[in-house]
């Protein structure tokens, strides 16, 4: 089990719902085989917008078989965004499906130094677009291309996926800065 932040009446402040996303988002994507949320303060759901949180908690619930039984690093994939920079990018392959995990990092205006004197105590983020992540050398047949949206499996309206039998290429896939985390799974066959 991995922790992940939530709302704790320990801070003189809380975390943005996108800044707990990212947190989320970057638990599964270290190989998290379970989610903990910890410092969870009742009074701060009510005075914070917890729905993108809960849309979020609910994708990877659906999730849970495959992250549970997948490996980090499951295939390789290049990107035409700039890792660490604008996003983070990982692929998660289980017996049944691979995950594309993808998290908008395209922020700014938090520093450890501007939190401590109350000048900017959070990130800001911009929206972003990755024109392609390709998934390469693929040792398995993909199939089924998904997003994975408030616990269901949907078509994206923007992102497409071309798969042969080589390689599968995402493009289009816009990330916005409300909602930072997109979790994108294929079949595999």
């Amino acid at each position: 089990y991995l922790y992940s932040q939530l709302y704790s009446e320990a801070w003189s402040y809380q975390a943005h719902e996108n800044e707990i996303i990212a947190q989320i988002g970057e638990a599964i994507m270290a190989g998290a085989k379970g989610l903990t949320l910890f410092q969870s303060s009742h009074k701060a759901f009510k005075e914070n917008d917890f729905s993108a949180i809960k849309k979020q908690l609910k994708s990877i619930a659906a999730l849970r078989e495959s992250l549970r039984t997948g490996d980090v690093g499951g295939l390789k994939f290049d990107t035409t965004a700039k890792l660490g920079k604008e996003v983070m990018i990982e692929v998660i392959r289980s017996p049944s499906k691979v995950i594309v995990i993808a998290i908008n990092t395209k922020a700014s205006g938090y520093s450890n130094t501007l939190c401590h004197v109350d000048v900017s105590k959070h990130w800001n983020f911009d929206d972003l677009v990755i024109d392609s992540i390709t998934l390469k050398d693929l040792p398995v047949k993909l199939s089924s291309f998904a997003e994975v949206v408030d616990g269901k499996a949907i078509q994206p309206s923007d992102a497409k996926a071309k798969i042969s039998s080589s390689e599968v290429k995402l493009s289009g896939i816009k990330i916005s800065s409300k909602n930072i985390l997109r979790l994108f799974t294929f079949d595999v066959e």
